[in-house]
């Protein structure tokens, strides 16, 4: 049976829910997973697009191809320490501040894999991420995630 990637996005979390609630008890930490996706010659973030909370987890598990996630200089607030995880590996990112988090593949970047997190208020960075220059692709999706805030 073909599953969607929906169906295994669901099941990764499934997996991981013993190993979540065996962490030490915090005020509200919630975990947000993001799928990395090769599918029909796409390569794509599910979903691009994120809202949470400061203290939250975003998990970024990878699915199906090689891929990672890497912060774009000049897209994450101030003090947020840049990051680029390993190809095919899974990642935590524990967002500390309020403001905008913009992130790629690094070898899918041309191809538009690319993403956006909104952490409180997004008025901290947002029109320094906004500045940021993307060619291509990217630029395209970076507006369409844009125009979601």
């Amino acid at each position: 049976m073909a599953h969607t990637r929906r169906d295994i996005l669901g099941f990764s979390v499934a997996a991981l829910t013993p190993a979540l609630l065996a962490r030490p008890a915090r005020a509200v930490e919630r975990v947000h997973p993001v799928g990395m996706w090769t599918e029909g010659g796409k390569k794509f973030y599910d979903p691009a697009f994120l809202r949470v909370r400061i203290g939250d987890i975003v998990q970024f598990i990878n699915i199906s191809g090689s891929h990672n996630t890497e912060s774009i200089a000049g897209m994450i607030p101030d003090g947020v320490p840049a990051w680029n995880s390993t190809l095919k590996e899974t990642f935590d990112l524990r967002i500390t501040q309020p403001g905008v988090y913009g992130y790629k593949c690094t070898p899918h970047y041309t191809k538009a894999m690319v993403g956006l997190i909104v952490a409180g208020d997004p008025s901290v960075n947002l029109e320094a991420a906004r500045a940021v220059r993307h060619r291509g692709p990217a630029r395209e999706e970076f507006d369409r995630l844009f125009a979601r805030i």
